[in-house]
């Protein structure tokens, strides 16, 4: 990205304002600065993605114009990750007479995004309320462990795989480089920090004892025995024998924006915002990325639910907890992106 994108914004913000109850802000229009993945939103002449700055900008108030257009009600109450990418088909792994079949369904309905789906956010959050591992203690059993906890508050989650998938990696990043992303935790912990602020917007101070209790347990399970199971093949193989919703992904990247949704109950609408660019002559296949804080908050109040019958304290739970989730959503950015992606929140006005 340019200065000159940032010029840009900063004009448009001006002439643009959402009359309704949300809206859309850019907090960070020339990315947040860190992450060394492959998806960038730098323009380079051999290639056709990414846009223009110009074009981002031009991306960015096409969904502002448009929030009750693209900002929608889900449809479905699991989740998914905030993949960008067009679904190529939705399925659920059941067991029949004749052995483990697909059932495949016939549209792939909204539903709440974070980036690895609840099942590696929720454990996330599970261990760092609990600190660092005990022996024996590993990624596999805090998600076996969480996912029969939500199964006990019939809270379904959901997972992606892709069509490139082999090997280990199960076709979604957040699960497949969780071991990388936990690591990009601890080497860019003070500029996260700084992100944090875009929300924690009036009380970070109070905040900061849970976000240093979060990053420190980031820190204890980074290259320990505890990642010993982490693999995406071995998570997602668990996940289909849950009888999870997962979708099946195909292409590659082309996410351009992140957004960041903080509107109870709703999602960004990714096929509706690429049919949105495309009416207003944006290159063909551009997504966003996108994250629902709201559902972000649900699991830790979930997880501050957990703690409480284990004798922690819940308050103090539920906020590492939230403190985990915001660090795990950058710390996958920060594995999958160069950090160039604009930032853009959908919160109350």
């Amino acid at each position: 990205m340019t200065h000159n994108s940032a010029e840009a914004f900063s004009i448009m913000s001006e002439e643009f304002e959402q009359p309704d109850q949300y809206k859309i802000d850019c907090v960070a229009p020339e990315g947040v600065g860190y992450g060394d993945g492959t998806i960038s939103a730098k323009r380079d002449e051999h290639e056709e993605y990414p846009l223009t700055p110009e074009q981002i900008v031009r991306a960015i108030e096409l969904l502002r114009e448009n929030h009750d257009r693209v900002i929608r009600p889900v449809e479905e109450f699991d989740d998914g990750c905030g993949d960008g990418r067009p679904t190529k088909s939705t399925f659920r792994v059941i067991e029949s007479a004749t052995g483990v079949v697909r059932d495949v369904f016939k549209k792939s309905k909204l539903r709440a995004k974070v980036f690895g789906g609840g099942l590696q956010v929720a454990a996330s959050m599970w261990r760092a309320v609990n600190g660092k591992p005990q022996d024996g203690e590993t990624v596999l059993g805090d998600r076996e462990f969480i996912a029969a906890e939500l199964k006990t508050r019939d809270i379904a989650y959901g997972a992606h795989t892709d069509t490139h998938a082999h090997g280990e990696n199960c076709g979604c990043g957040a699960i497949d480089r969780y071991e990388d992303s936990v690591e990009k935790s601890g080497i860019y912990q003070s500029q996260m920090v700084e992100t944090l602020e875009a929300f924690y917007p009036t009380n970070i101070d109070e905040e900061r004892p849970f976000i240093e209790a979060a990053f420190a347990t980031r820190h204890e399970i980074s290259g320990s025995s505890y990642m010993s199971n982490a693999s995406g093949r071995v998570t997602m193989d668990f996940i289909e024998a849950d009888g999870t919703v997962i979708k099946q992904l195909d292409g590659p990247h082309f996410e351009v924006i992140a957004l960041f949704n903080d509107e109870d109950g709703t999602t960004l609408d990714q096929e509706e915002a690429a049919k949105l660019f495309r009416e207003n002559d944006l290159p063909e296949g551009i997504q966003v990325f996108d994250v629902d804080i709201w559902r972000g908050r649900m699991y830790a109040d979930i997880i501050a639910d957990i703690a409480a019958q284990r004798d922690i304290d819940r308050d103090e739970a539920k906020r590492v907890a939230l403190a985990d989730f915001f660090i795990n959503q950058l710390s996958v950015a920060a594995a999958l992106t160069d950090g160039s992606l604009p930032v853009i929140v959908n919160h109350q006005n």
